[in-house]
């Protein structure tokens, strides 16, 4: 091999090195630092949980009225197989009702975002707290978190579009293609992205869920307590502990776990679409 390019590909072979043992040093400060916050969250909340006798009738009693106190109205929606999508109505995915000068909304980078959902309020019982007719339609960015920032709601990439009416000049417009090399979707079903599906809304009361911030604050420090498994399953168990149904209004449900707090968020107290 010509002495040069033998050079040549050792100095790439060198700079490839460097850059896969750079990456190893992040992710083993990146595996430390989580290691180190699991160690110091599990510390804090044995400090916080200390053993106790058993909870008592008196404490499981306040407990519950304090979690009945935090009920709210709500609306399910349930799909509607087989009904025609059009531009009003409340539905999950499909094209969407763009005025005519308007374009389909983008996200970070310019990228499009996904149309998830549009909730029609004259075509849904009557909710405190929320209009009686509209069309907001709901648009979430393509990364794998869908344009969520949990540090700061407020920087998400989503759009939410409010019609006072579909009414005039306007189109039904199909979702863009994705980019499958970056882009995520939320839709498992590509029909259902591509024609949409018809939600029908029942009004409901709602129970705050056992993730909910302010229920964690009602039982904080009984974690250690012998019964306190049966407090959880209790609450659980509610016939209006909200399930895995799309709502409108109530309380939000968490994959993982509440971002609000009492110092943080804490004015976050209805739920607009889950």
């Amino acid at each position: 091999m010509d002495p040069a390019l033998e050079l040549a590909a050792t100095a790439v072979l060198v700079v490839a090195a460097l850059s896969v043992g750079r990456s190893a040093i992040r992710r083993h400060r990146r595996n430390r630092a989580i290691r180190e916050d699991v160690r110091q969250f599990r510390e804090d909340l044995e400090r916080s949980n200390p053993p106790g006798p058993p909870l008592t009738e008196e404490e499981v009693g306040a407990f519950d009225h304090a979690v009945t106190a935090l009920a709210l109205p709500a609306v399910e929606l349930r799909p509607v197989p087989g009904e025609p999508v059009a531009a009003a109505g409340s539905r999950l995915g499909g094209p969407a009702w763009l005025p005519a000068s308007e374009e389909w909304p983008v996200g970070r980078g310019g990228r499009p975002q996904e149309f998830v959902a549009q909730i029609d309020f004259a075509d849904l019982p009557t909710t405190p707290d929320f209009p009686a007719s509209g069309l907001l339609q709901v648009f979430v960015g393509r990364d794998d978190l869908f344009g969520c920032d949990f540090e700061d709601p407020s920087a998400s990439d989503f759009t939410l579009a409010w019609r006072e009416t579909v009414a005039g000049e306007g189109r039904l417009v199909p979702p863009p293609p994705l980019d499958a090399d970056r882009d995520c979707s939320p839709w498992q079903d590509d029909s259902v992205r591509e024609t949409g599906i018809a939600l029908r809304g029942t009004p409901v009361v709602q129970q705050a869920p056992w993730g909910d911030w302010r229920v964690g604050a009602l039982w904080e420090g009984w974690l250690n307590r012998p019964n306190f498994p049966a407090l959880e399953q209790a609450l659980d168990e509610r016939p209006d502990t909200p399930g895995q149904c799309h709502h409108v209004g109530g309380h939000a449900v968490f994959t993982q776990q509440d971002f609000r707090s009492a110092e943080r968020h804490g004015d976050y107290d209805r739920c607009c679409c889950g």
